[in-house]
């Protein structure tokens, strides 16, 4: 399992890979607006672990480990 920050064109994105079989498509754990990765707990490399499957988990921008959101956001 490795922890990384991914920089993309509006900041880094904390983020989570699990190792897995390639052959397999990724398990992708979405969460919800509040979410990061610390709120998956063990249970994202425990399911991965199960089903032999890479895993992938993030945090939303402005959340745990991600960066703040650069672009403004208006209330719907």
């Amino acid at each position: 399992m490795r922890g990384l920050p991914r920089c993309g064109a509006r900041g880094p994105v904390e983020h989570v890979l699990i190792d897995g079989r390639p052959d397999l498509a990724p398990l992708v754990f979405l969460h919800g607006g509040l979410g990061c990765v610390a709120a998956w707990g063990r249970f994202p490399a425990r399911l991965a672990a199960a089903t032999g499957r890479r895993a992938l988990v993030d945090s939303r921008h402005g959340h745990c480990g991600s960066g703040p959101d650069p672009l403004p956001r208006t209330p719907r």
